[in-house]
């Protein structure tokens, strides 16, 4: 029985994600337009891709007949966050106290491409330090060809 209790415990605390990335597929320092508003998850991928140099512009977009964003200012990627309200969990103590539920997505908006894509939940501090990661995987690195350069990476941790 403690085994259990054990283990179903450990599977709370780490929370679940899925992730596709492509890596080395996002310039450095381009523009991006994201959905104002939102929750935590939204504000902090808004922040992140701040930090790392890139134009973070807020608004909406439409689509246009053949499924194309129509974009009211430039933006060469398109983040999308859906996710619900977090919510005070004590099993996240050490990792930020909030649990968030959300799904990611950034796409290239000149060709249409999916970049990320992230499904997840977990401890808020686990979560940014998971962002962190991903959008590091993504930024392009000029000095060197990846080796992963057109693959793609999908990953599943729970």
């Amino acid at each position: 029985m403690t085994k259990i209790f054990v283990l179903l415990f450990a599977a709370v605390l780490a929370g679940c994600s899925s992730v596709m990335i492509k890596p080395d597929t996002m310039d450095k320092n381009s523009s991006f337009l994201v959905q104002h508003g939102g929750y935590n998850m939204r504000q902090a991928v808004k922040h992140s891709l701040e930090e790392r140099g890139h134009k973070v512009t807020v608004g909406r977009h439409k689509r246009d007949s053949s499924g194309r964003a129509v974009l009211e200012f430039r933006a060469k990627y398109i983040v999308r966050v859906s996710e619900t309200r977090e919510w005070f969990n004590p099993i996240c103590f050490f990792h930020g106290f909030y649990w968030w539920r959300f799904n990611v997505s950034i796409s290239d908006n000149s060709n249409g491409d999916e970049i990320l894509s992230w499904t997840a939940r977990g401890c808020s501090a686990t979560m940014m330090s998971k962002l962190d990661r991903y959008l590091e995987q993504l930024e392009s690195n000029n000095e060197s060809t990846s080796k992963y350069e057109g693959s793609l990476i999908s990953i599943e941790e729970d």
